[in-house]
């Protein structure tokens, strides 16, 4: 199946439960990137005969949009979850995930947490706003959301 709208992305993010935004060789995960384009390779781009970019193909319009609006509307976290890349986390692994990461939570740790499991998938901002942390505490802290974690 071909994902053409945000339903079927949160969908297909749910029924795998953990995928990459885009493939990366070295990470046997899925990507959206293949669901959305229907392929793994990585033609992001229009391109003139020499090379010259001339624009981003559909495909990766909707694409790069969606990792956005998915969280916005609360339907997958997504993040630098896995191997520093973007990757969409469907809601109900957050905890599992941050279990993974073996290490003990600290308050920081907790306060986001439990903001996603409150709120659901939050945007960077919009978790900021309702934990009333800085921007660099949310993204050190190693939780499914953080920019910086790596599970």
């Amino acid at each position: 199946m071909v994902v053409r709208t945000l339903k079927q992305a949160a969908a297909f993010v749910d029924r795998v439960g953990l995928a990459l935004l885009l493939p990366k060789a070295d990470v046997v995960l899925p990507s959206l990137w293949e669901q959305v384009s229907g392929s793994a390779e990585r033609n992001w781009a229009v391109r003139e005969a020499d090379g010259t970019f001339v624009r981003w193909r559909d495909e990766m319009g909707f694409l790069w949009a969606a990792k956005d609006e998915l969280p916005a509307r609360g339907l997958v976290c997504v993040g630098k979850h896995v191997a520093g890349v973007a990757t969409c986390v469907a809601p109900r692994l957050v905890p599992t995930l941050v279990a993974a990461n073996g290490s003990e939570p600290d308050g920081t740790e907790t306060v986001v947490v439990d903001a996603i499991r409150r709120e659901g998938p939050l945007t960077g901002p919009a978790l900021r706003e309702v934990t009333g942390l800085e921007r660099k505490a949310v993204d050190r802290a190693p939780s499914p959301r953080s920019t910086g974690s790596s599970f």
